[in-house]
Order: C-alpha cells, then structure tokens, then sequence
C-alpha cells in the first residue's frame, strides 16, 4: 500500500470526529469498534478492521498448514525459545501446529498445560454459580455443523459458555470411536474407577498383554482379562488391581464367574478341590518381552 496523501489524510481526521475509521483491508469507513487497538499507529488503531483481519489470519493459516503438511517439524535439531517459562528446550518438548510458521506450538508442552489448567480454574469458578442455558441464543456443534439449542450440549464447567463443544449425540460417537480405537485404556480406565470405588489399591499396568492367550479357565483365545479376585466382590488380602491378579479370560467365563471368589466359581463349574496355585512371572508384564503363552494359569486339586 502506498503513502497516503495530505489530502486523503485531512479527510480520515475529518471522518474520524464522526467516529469512523478507514479500513484498508475492505476499503471502508466503519465505526472505530470494529477496529483492534494498535500503539503504532498515528490512531491508535489497527489499519484493518477486525473481520479482515481474520480472514488474513485465516488465509495465513491456511497457506502455513500446506506448507507444512509434507514437513517434519522436529527434522531442525537447534533448541526453541519458550517465551513463557524463557527456556531452550529441544522441539520435541513444543507439540505439533501445522497452522504455525515452523509447525510447532508458540509455548512448550508444560507451560500449555499450566495455560489450560488456569483456564479451566477460571471457568469452573465463574460457571459455578451460573446458568450455561439461560443463553437463548443457538450453538453450532463442530462435529455435524448444526445450530442447535443449548440443551443438546451437556454440562462442563470448565469450557468459556458452561457446556461441552459439540452436542450429546456427537459426543457420544466420540466415545464410541475413542473405545474402539482404545480397548486396552477403556479397560483400564474401567478397572481403576472399580477399584477407586471399591478402595482397592491399583497399580498401573498394560491390561492388554494377555489378549489373544488361553482363557487360564477353558482354553479358548482370551479377549479380555479377569480379577481372580474380583476388586467389586468380598475383599481379601489378595484383592489388589495388579498384574498379580489379572488372568486371561474369555467373554464367556468371566461372564460365568462374574463377582464370585475364585475358590467357590471354580468348584461349581469344575469340581471341588483344597488348593488354588497361580503361577506368574513378574518378568513377562515388565520386561521387553511379551507375555508367553504360560505366563499365567491356575493349577487347581494342588
């Protein structure tokens, strides 16, 4: 854009005293509202309104995620600055933003998770007391693009409007997706609240490892994996949720057992014995190989 003349100039300052402000961007006189402050200018605003400057943003974006799309944003090994914390920090400490100029986030990893946790803070404490429904005004969920009412988007105190950012049913295929993709953290997350309920201790461990071996019950392939002593039922000194008492199991007999002491399900379904061994190497779940084939069983009548 070229210097201005003194003329045209005369004329901004005469338009000015109306309240009005020339927009370079859409080439019009709007009311100074519509304009972001800037301390660089003779004005005191920005030379654009602050629709064009979105749509410049927005095609900046754009323009940046092409450009970054083929790219590796941690191929550059030279440290990043993080203005928030002020540290040099390798790039594998910034996460992804292909929206970027170098493809990576503008803080580091901890301080965005100190960002967001104030920010949640914040909005917990002022929707503590209010109302996210009383807006009469319509919400456009993400997932499907449709202006819905407010009441097809549940409750969370933490977002900036008190409700969550896509509606009921959306959010529900979300879980659905996410449980797909993820059965090893859905089983998890689903035995530490039973064992949070229960006031069982929990260790972390990887649930999935005995996936796909014999059920320790009937042989067949196990797609899941059971308590011997289940973390629900009568607690024991053996009730923990810890690879010390996580078996391979089919559907089927964890269905059979359900709750049951191990001890009283294995003589209704077999027969009656005096013993129960559970043979377990502490290896297999914490060591670089997968579990074996006899990682586990029970040996029962020893």
């Amino acid at each position: 854009m070229g210097r201005i003349t003194a003329v045209e100039q005369s004329f901004r300052d005469d338009m000015a005293a109306f309240g009005l402000h020339f927009c370079s961007g859409c080439k019009l006189f709007l009311p100074v509202g519509l304009f972001p402050p800037d301390a660089r200018m003779r004005s005191g605003l920005g030379s654009r309104c602050r629709d064009c400057c979105r749509a410049a943003d927005a095609r900046k974006r754009v323009k940046r995620k092409a450009r970054n799309a083929a790219k590796d944003p941690y191929a550059n090994s030279s440290p990043k600055r993080c203005p928030d914390c002020s540290r040099e920090l390798p790039r594998s400490e910034f996460s992804r933003d292909a929206t970027a100029a170098d493809g990576l986030t503008g803080v580091c990893r901890d301080c965005c998770r100190e960002k967001d946790a104030r920010k949640r803070a914040r909005n917990k404490t002022r929707n503590a007391s209010a109302d996210p429904y009383a807006d009469p005004s319509s919400k456009r969920c993400p997932d499907c693009g449709r202006d819905l009412p407010r009441r097809e988007f549940s409750r969370n105190a933490t977002q900036a409007d008190g409700l969550h950012t896509v509606c009921r049913s959306c959010h529900s295929l979300r879980v659905v997706e996410w449980q797909r993709a993820n059965p090893g953290k859905k089983a998890d997350r689903n035995a530490r609240r039973r064992a949070a309920k229960a006031g069982v201790p929990s260790e972390p461990f990887d649930r999935t490892a005995c996936y796909g071996l014999p059920c320790y019950s009937c042989g067949d392939p196990a797609d899941t994996h059971d308590h011997l002593f289940p973390v629900n039922g009568e607690l024991t000194e053996f009730t923990v949720d810890a690879p010390r008492n996580v078996l391979p199991q089919c559907r089927s007999c964890g269905s059979s057992k359900g709750n049951m002491n191990p001890l009283d399900w294995w003589a209704r379904e077999h027969r009656p014995f005096d013993g129960l061994v559970v043979v377990w190497d502490e290896d297999d779940w914490f060591g670089d190989d997968a579990p074996d084939l006899d990682w586990a069983h029970v040996a029962a009548g020893i």
